[in-house]
């Protein structure tokens, strides 16, 4: 959707008709989640409004649709909700294995304690009253795209999300690189509400205005996915928070849509793992970029097979029946991932460049 936003400016007369009329429609809309909650039916709840509150369908039912919207939202936060707080719990549980000090585990054992796991062309206006002011905004959904799928005979950007940086790299038809980018945000972590809002469509006009001056015409996206890599440390909790990627993602489509952009999503599955072990040393790519030029090659149809030197590695034997490329990025995955948490208690592992992380983790593995 796109949204433009505006000002009204009525007179005494239209000004205390709104307010009477916005007062009703908000009445009537908690009237019907109400109903909702109770079970009752969206045309049985219509038609109480309609002689309740304003005897125009149309409205009552829109109240209906926003009653239903809030619910149906409020569901799915619980889910979001309960799984980041799994992920919390099993952080937090791991930290409490290893750690020592009295003070420090009941902090830990207290923040535990803490987690409650019940827990087409048409367009819309929507008015908003606030500080005396009548703000007004009016949306419309963009145009589909024309196409269903990459066309791959055109290069194809790839944006790899992250909260302080997106990455955008272009493939090649052929599935090589053309060329790469990292666009720089660091203070949409640390922002408050209204202004990340501005700085994620900032970000977002950017990133779409550089891809068109390359004559980019399609891009791909990975899926969301909201859980997250959750830790007991009150600033990580925080970033992430913060971090809106759902605000981004959409900010993204809309910049490129209105340019005319084309827009896909793709399985987030491995694209950072493999991008960083495959392409990021070859390349000379950072992680993110990697990821990126992943994510493009993978809307393109590009499969990415395990370099030979990984899969002796890897299996230990020349590779025999029931093996696949994917099977063994799993298992890379699982042993990179075991080794990172291993190691991270005594080394600083940010510098690791691929190469060494590949001598760590079969060191590790003996």
């Amino acid at each position: 959707m796109v949204t433009i936003p505006g000002r009204i400016d009525p007179d005494e007369t239209a000004r205390a008709e709104l307010i009477s009329f916005m007062s009703r429609f908000q009445a009537a809309k908690r009237t019907a989640y109400q109903a909702l909650r109770r079970g009752k039916k969206t045309g049985e709840i219509v038609k109480d409004l309609y002689r309740k509150f304003f005897p125009n369908a149309r409205w009552c039912q829109w109240a209906v649709e926003d009653a239903e919207a809030t619910i149906e939202s409020q569901k799915e936060q619980v889910k979001m909700h309960v799984s980041d707080l799994e992920a919390k719990i099993e952080k937090a549980a791991e930290k409490l294995e290893r750690t020592k000090d009295k003070l420090h585990r009941q902090g830990i054992k207290t923040r535990l304690e803490k987690k409650h796991l019940d827990a087409g062309e048409a367009y819309t206006v929507r008015v908003v009253r606030k500080d005396g002011r009548f703000d007004c905004f009016i949306s419309f959904p963009l145009k589909s795209d024309p196409l269903l799928f990459p066309d791959r005979n055109q290069d194809l950007a790839g944006i790899d999300l992250n909260p302080d940086v997106v990455a955008v790299t272009v493939a090649l038809p052929n599935g090589n690189l053309k060329v790469s980018r990292c666009f720089f945000s660091p203070d949409l972590v640390q922002a408050s509400h209204e202004k990340r809002e501005w700085i994620a469509g900032n970000l977002a006009n950017e990133v779409a205005d550089w891809l068109a001056s390359l004559g980019v015409r399609q891009v791909a996206l990975e899926e969301l996915f909201f859980a997250q890599d959750h830790d007991t440390n009150k600033e990580f909790n925080r970033i992430t928070h913060n971090f809106t990627k759902k605000l981004l993602f959409t900010r993204l489509i809309v910049a490129l849509r209105k340019r005319g952009i084309a827009v896909f999503t793709v399985p987030a599955a491995y694209t950072s793992l493999i991008g960083f072990f495959k392409y990021a040393e070859t390349y000379g790519l950072n992680a993110h970029q990697a990821a990126a030029f992943v994510i493009a090659r993978r809307a393109l149809g590009f499969k990415e097979k395990v370099p030979k030197a990984l899969i002796q590695k890897l299996l230990g034997r020349p590779p025999g029946e029931g093996w696949t490329h994917w099977k063994l990025w799993g298992k890379l995955y699982g042993m990179f991932k075991a080794t990172r948490k291993k190691i991270a208690r005594s080394f600083n592992i940010k510098g690791f460049t691929p190469s060494v992380w590949v001598e760590t983790i079969f060191a590790e593995s003996g």
